[in-house]
């Protein structure tokens, strides 16, 4: 059988196959781009990437970070703010289970602003959500 549940993903050919998040990371920056392209929705490729990527925040934060980063590299790159927005949600969660909560909080204040520029009001307040843990964590009640 040759269909997207059963078929090998990420081997770099077109076909528009989606990729899944191992291929991803394994690719060259301007290789993940051109699969992004090809798959007819990127932005919605890099949505399902960063949310596969963000499961993986409790288990293991440094890899989930890593890949967010990638993720939101390549939306910034391809030009897809609510894709860029929703992968920087995963990564405040990772730096606040990383213990890095100032940095966190930074971050997320950031991209809310980028969010909210580029239109996104709905990963805006995903972004100030995720940002309640590590304000919490530092004590910064009222903001949170």
């Amino acid at each position: 059988m040759n269909d997207a549940t059963t078929s090998p993903r990420g081997d770099g050919g077109g076909g528009g196959e989606p990729l899944d998040l191992e291929a991803f990371v394994a690719l060259d920056a301007a290789v993940r781009d051109e699969r992004l392209q090809s798959t007819g929705d990127p932005d919605a490729e890099l949505r399902r990437l960063g949310d596969e990527a963000e499961r993986a925040v409790s288990t293991d934060p440094a890899i989930a970070l890593e890949r967010l980063e990638m993720v939101g590299e390549a939306a910034d790159r391809l030009g897809h703010p609510g894709a860029a927005a929703r992968a920087s949600r995963g990564r405040v969660l990772a730096m606040a289970y990383l213990g890095r909560l100032e940095a966190a909080a930074e971050f997320a204040a950031s991209e809310r602003e980028s969010a909210e520029a580029s239109g996104e009001t709905i990963e805006a307040a995903r972004l100030r959500l995720a940002a309640m843990q590590p304000l919490l964590k530092l004590g910064r009640v009222a903001e949170a």
